[in-house]
């Protein structure tokens, strides 16, 4: 036993003092051949070049070299393609394209020239495509971007001395674009949208235009007394007794906290429990029986008192106290907590809407307002009215969980989620309002959350 674990001993050391194979390439200073039977597809802003690679077995990439503004660009494509693409170029002129193969050991081929002819640069196309109208406190822009171009529009406006000011600067890279740049009065005024590229390629819209008057469509007036009315939930004959599960009289977590001006706060979040939801109107139902669950969407109904033209909504979510620290992961669930609301339905009409003295019983009024299917809802009171627009209460960050949620996340939930009324719907005159509640951040909430909501507009008759 002893000789054999010597021969394994010797046998081992003889083996790791024997050389180690040199698996590396071989260098050389011997340069690869060039391009072959290149062809030039011309695209919006630059060019894909097609080309044969030449026979070395050593070839490690092609190289295209450019000028973008006076400035030599240079972009590789591996040798496993036969495409590379050139782009960046800010007008249709002619332009001049080096190609040159590189193999393993850095040696570069003679260089292949060609001319390509980039079409119209998408950042021409974004400004040709771009909408502009007045909206409430400012303008309203919308773009097409469909080759999903970074971009970066900045908003230049006149001010009283006639000199154009640098307002605010939107990124985006979506394939249709849509912003409202706000904080104007209704004066004239002229505004100026520079469209810039990742490349700083540049196009611009202008002109005069008078932002609508805006302000907020308050609930109470100045003597502190409501002015809408929020329990019209009873005269669409959906509820018996009270909608809030016995808590419009609690000051804790009544409906009254929602138009109060709260936009951070647990304990001034509006609760709606979702106990006994269908009992409550299908005496078929029994009480906390499993058919007794909460049926999804969740309506509100607000009587806003008058006529009024819309331009925004604001929508605070439950998520924190005021005061609590973020860095808390208690504190960090507006995008979690289960009786969140994700996304957000705004109807509207100025029609007084029906009653229950327009339906034979309490089963054809759930079946009219309503789309549960428990009832055999219809949701055919949209018939009745607008759609205005819709809220989506999202991390702009894309986080799909609480962990991946940022800090830019979490002051954009403080800041209020923002819903610009559909531009068409702007000038249409609305009284009463219809929230539905489509989506929440759980399938199955035992309740609904709100902290705040704001409307803005304009008063029609005042």
């Amino acid at each position: 036993m002893k000789k054999i674990l010597f021969l394994l001993l010797i046998t081992s050391l003889v083996i790791s003092c024997a050389e180690t194979p040199d698996w590396s390439d071989k260098k050389d200073n011997i340069p690869p051949g060039h391009v072959q039977n290149p062809l030039v597809e011309n695209i919006n802003g630059g060019a894909i070049i097609t080309y044969n690679l030449p026979d070395d077995k050593d070839i490690l990439a092609v190289k295209a070299i450019y000028n973008l503004k006076g400035r030599e660009v240079e972009i590789y494509s591996s040798a496993y393609r036969d495409t590379i693409k050139v782009e960046g170029f800010g007008d249709t002129k002619e332009q001049l394209v080096k190609l040159v193969c590189i193999d393993k050991s850095f040696n570069e081929s003679i260089p292949v020239y060609l001319q390509i002819n980039p079409l119209t640069p998408p950042v021409e196309l974004v400004a040709e495509s771009m909408v502009v109208n007045e909206t409430f406190g400012g303008i309203y822009v919308e773009w097409d971007n469909s080759f999903r171009t970074d971009l970066a529009l900045t908003l230049f406006a006149e001010d009283s001395e006639g000199e154009m000011k640098e307002d605010y600067t939107y990124y985006s890279n979506s394939p249709t674009g849509r912003y409202s740049f706000r904080g104007f009065d209704d004066q004239p005024r002229k505004f100026k949208i520079v469209v810039k590229d990742q490349w700083d390629n540049q196009s611009f819209w202008e002109n005069t235009l008078s932002p609508l008057f805006e302000e907020e469509i308050k609930p109470y007036n100045e003597n502190g007394e409501l002015l809408w009315n929020l329990k019209y939930f009873e005269a669409e004959n959906l509820y018996t007794g009270d909608f809030h599960d016995y808590r419009w009289g609690d000051n804790t977590r009544g409906l009254q906290l929602v138009v109060a001006g709260n936009t951070v706060g647990n304990s001034v979040a509006f609760w709606l429990s979702m106990r006994g939801f269908l009992s409550r109107w299908d005496p078929t139902i029994l009480p906390n029986s499993e058919n007794d669950i909460q049926p999804i969407p969740n309506y509100w109904t607000i009587d806003l008192g008058e006529e009024v033209s819309l331009s925004r909504h604001i929508y605070w979510s439950r998520g924190r106290d005021v005061g609590a620290d973020f860095n808390n992961p208690s504190n960090r669930y507006y995008y979690t907590l289960p009786q969140g609301p994700k996304r957000i339905e705004i109807w509207g009409t100025n029609n007084k809407p029906k009653s229950a003295t327009d339906f034979n019983n309490r089963m054809e009024g759930l079946q009219y307002w309503t789309s549960w299917e428990q009832v055999g809802g219809t949701d055919a009171w949209k018939e009745d009215w607008v759609k205005l627009g819709e809220n989506d209460l999202l991390p702009p960050s894309g986080a799909q969980n609480q962990a991946q949620v940022t800090m830019d996340d979490l002051i954009h939930a403080d800041n209020g989620f923002t819903a610009e009324i559909y531009p068409e719907m702007t000038n249409k005159k609305i009284r009463y309002i219809r929230l539905v509640f489509e989506e929440y951040y759980s399938a199955n909430p035992n309740g609904v959350h709100i902290v705040g909501i704001k409307f803005y507009g304009a008063y029609s008759n005042r």
